[in-house]
C-alpha cells in the first residue's frame, strides 16, 4: 500500500519536516495537528486526502471547516492536485464531480471527498456516514459539534480523524485531544512553528514579531496554546455570531431593507476596511465585507462612495487624521467620525455589547474573528481594522453612542 510520501512523489511535491512527520502518522486512528500560521497544514492535508482515496477505495471522505470556503482550502488544494497531474487525473469519475450544494470529488474506484461546513450545529453532516473526516481550523468550531456530529459520523465504519488547527482555546476539544494523545500515542500529535517552512524568511517573522502581542505569537507563528490576556471580546461571543450565519458574501441588496455601513481607513500598511450590515431588524447581519490595501485616497473615496450608493448605507466612516483626505470627497454619502480614546472606547463597548446580547450576526471571516480575539483596550501595535469598521457599522445601525454623534462631522 502507497505511504503518504510515496503519494507526494506521485503528486511531485516535496515536503518540509514537519510535513513528513505528520505523514509518518498516517496510520493513527486519531491525530492532532497544531501549527501556526503558512506553516503548510492545508498542502500536507490534502495530499493525504489523495492518498487515502487511492489506498482506500470505496471510501468516503469529509474535509469540514467552520464555513465551506474554508473547508475549500483542503478540498481545492486536493482538486488541483488530481486536475494537473497526467497519472491521476484519469481516476477521478469528472462527471459525477459537483460543485454544489457540497463540493464532492468522486473517483472511478468508488472513493468520495466532499467538502462541507460545521454551521447551523452541524445540520449538513448530522446523518452521513464517513471514514475519515479532516476538521480543518476546528478551534473555531464549537465543541459540540466535533463530539456530537463529527465523531458519531465516523463510529459505523470505525473512520479515523483528524483536527487540525492554529491554536486558539485552551480548554478546547483539540487542546484535550492533544493531551489525551501525547500521553498515549505521542507520535499522533503533530507541532508544526511556522519557521519549519523554508519558504518563509527569518526576516519578515521577526517584522511581524515586531506587530503582535506574546499572545498572538505563541498562538499564530509558534503554534501553541495561549491566553490572550486582557482581550475585550469574549470568545464564546464571537463563534455565537458565527455558527448558524450559512450566508455567503456579498449578499447583494434587496428592496425594502435598512443597511448600515463603517469604514476604517488604512494607514501606511494597515487595511482599509468595508463592512456593511443588514439593520432591518436584530439580529442585525453582516452582508458585505472587504478589505484591501496600498490604493491612493481618491481611489479608496470612490470604492466607499460605490458602495455606500449601491445598498444606500447610513455610513460612518474614520476620520481621523488621513482619514480627512478621503472624507472631503465623500461627504455627501457618509459620516466622518473622528477617533479619540473616548470615541474609540464607546465603539468598542458598543459593539461588544452587540456581541455579548447576540445581535450582530456574520460569516466566518478569518481576519475579523482574529482580530476581535486578540483586541486589547491597549490596541496600540494590533491590527484593529476589521474591528473598528465593524464596530462604526453597529453604531450606524442605530445603537446611539453619545461621544460618537459628538464627534461626528
Amino acid at each position: 500500500m502507497l505511504s503518504p510520501r510515496e503519494t507526494a512523489r506521485i503528486l511531485r511535491v516535496d515536503p518540509h519536516p514537519g510535513q513528513a512527520r505528520l505523514w509518518a502518522s498516517w496510520r493513527e486512528p486519531v491525530r492532532v495537528v497544531h501549527a501556526g500560521r503558512r506553516w503548510g497544514k492545508s498542502f500536507a492535508l490534502a495530499v493525504e486526502a489523495v492518498h487515502y482515496a487511492l489506498a482506500r477505495p470505496g471510501s468516503i471522505q469529509l474535509i469540514a471547516s467552520v464555513s465551506i470556503d474554508q473547508a475549500r482550502v483542503v478540498f481545492d488544494a486536493v482538486r488541483r492536485f488530481l486536475e494537473e497531474n497526467p497519472l491521476l487525473r484519469h481516476l477521478v469519475d469528472w462527471e459525477e464531480t459537483v460543485e454544489t450544494p457540497f463540493p464532492t470529488l468522486a473517483f472511478r474506484t468508488g472513493s468520495v471527498i466532499t467538502a462541507r461546513s460545521t454551521v447551523r450545529g452541524g445540520k449538513y453532516i448530522r446523518g452521513h456516514g464517513f471514514d475519515r473526516a479532516i476538521v480543518d481550523e476546528c478551534e473555531y468550531i464549537d465543541d459540540r459539534i466535533i463530539d456530537e456530529v463529527i465523531r458519531p459520523a465516523l463510529l459505523d465504519r470505525r473512520g479515523s480523524l483528524i483536527l487540525s488547527s492554529t491554536p486558539r482555546r485552551i480548554g478546547s476539544a483539540m487542546w484535550r485531544e492533544r493531551l489525551r494523545l501525547s500521553e498515549a500515542r505521542p507520535t499522533a500529535v503533530v507541532w508544526g512553528p511556522t519557521w519549519e517552512n523554508p519558504r518563509i524568511s527569518p526576516e519578515d517573522l521577526e517584522a511581524l514579531r515586531a506587530r503582535m502581542t506574546a499572545s498572538q505569537w505563541r498562538r499564530e507563528i509558534e503554534g501553541l496554546w495561549a491566553e490572550e490576556e486582557g482581550a475585550i471580546f469574549r470568545l464564546s461571543d464571537i463563534m455565537a455570531a458565527y455558527e448558524s450565519a450559512d450566508w455567503v458574501l456579498p449578499e447583494e441588496p434587496r428592496p425594502g431593507r435598512v443597511y448600515a455601513a463603517g469604514a476604517d481607513l488604512a494607514k501606511l500598511e494597515d487595511w482599509t476596511v468595508i463592512a456593511i450590515l443588514d439593520a432591518t431588524e436584530e439580529p442585525f447581519r453582516l452582508v458585505y465585507f472587504e478589505r484591501f490595501q496600498r490604493q491612493p485616497w481618491p481611489m479608496v473615496a470612490d470604492r466607499l462612495r460605490e458602495v455606500f450608493r449601491r445598498y444606500r448605507a447610513r455610513a460612518l466612516v474614520d476620520a481621523t487624521g488621513v482619514g480627512e483626505a478621503v472624507m472631503d470627497l465623500i461627504r455627501d454619502v457618509a459620516d466622518g467620525v473622528v477617533f479619540t480614546p473616548k470615541v474609540k472606547s464607546d465603539l468598542v463597548s458598543g459593539l461588544a455589547l452587540a456581541l455579548e446580547r447576540r445581535r450582530i450576526r456574520f460569516p466566518f471571516i478569518r481576519e475579523l474573528v482574529e482580530e476581535l480575539q486578540a483586541y486589547q483596550a491597549d490596541d496600540k501595535g494590533l491590527s484593529t481594522d476589521c474591528v473598528m469598521a465593524l464596530a462604526l457599522a453597529v453604531a450606524a445601525a442605530g445603537h446611539r453612542v453619545e461621544s460618537v454623534e459628538n464627534f461626528i462631522w
